[in-house]
């Protein structure tokens, strides 16, 4: 018999912060197999400055599990590889395909915002999945074997998981004090 908790509107089993490709393939793949799943972005909209722009034939595969592809393969643009480089031409990252993967190519071009729709859209399948966007995720507590999530001074819901998919800035990251892996990039060479 569940907990009566467990049966409360606010209640889901994973609140994932963050609605950005990550957060919303984690919705899309958890709602597939039937957890109910509460999504929190702090934007309204989808972030229209494409941050991504390259994903490989494994990220295909995981949108493909999640019965999206034929959505996503149109808006693809198979690449030999990406090479990104600074204002000197100098190479500061390489990618090239090594394997056939089954598809037009290993590796693929595409516009974040354009991906971050068909996954939202995506998330409209399933009636256990609901997406909350405009509201920011200020705080979360544990509490015996639940999480609690905030928004300001109100409670948003109570969860058995959280995922933090915040991004770069997380605050999730920061609050639970687990340290970025920097790699040295310096972006002032590259403007």
């Amino acid at each position: 018999m569940q907990n009566n908790e467990n049966n409360s509107s606010n209640f889901f089993d994973i609140v994932i912060c963050g609605l950005g490709p990550v957060g919303l393939l984690a919705c899309n793949t958890l709602g597939l197999r039937g957890y109910r799943v509460l999504g929190v972005d702090r934007f309204e909209t989808a972030f229209n400055f494409p941050r991504a722009i390259h994903i490989d034939e494994e990220i295909v595969r995981i949108v493909q599990s999640v019965g999206l592809l034929d959505e996503l393969m149109p808006r693809l643009k198979p690449s030999d590889g990406l090479e990104i480089v600074d204002k000197n031409f100098n190479v500061l990252f390489s990618a090239k395909t090594i394997s056939e993967s089954g598809f037009a190519s290993s590796h693929f071009l595409f516009l974040q915002p354009e991906l971050e729709s068909i996954l939202r859209k995506g998330c409209e399948r399933f009636p256990n999945v609901t997406l909350m966007f405009g509201k920011d995720i200020t705080d979360f507590r544990q509490e015996k074997e639940r999480i609690i999530v905030f928004s300001k001074h109100e409670q948003i819901a109570k969860a058995s998981y959280f995922i933090a998919s915040d991004g770069a800035k997380s605050f999730t990251r920061n609050k639970l004090g687990i340290a970025i892996n920097d790699l040295g990039f310096d972006t002032s060479n590259t403007r």
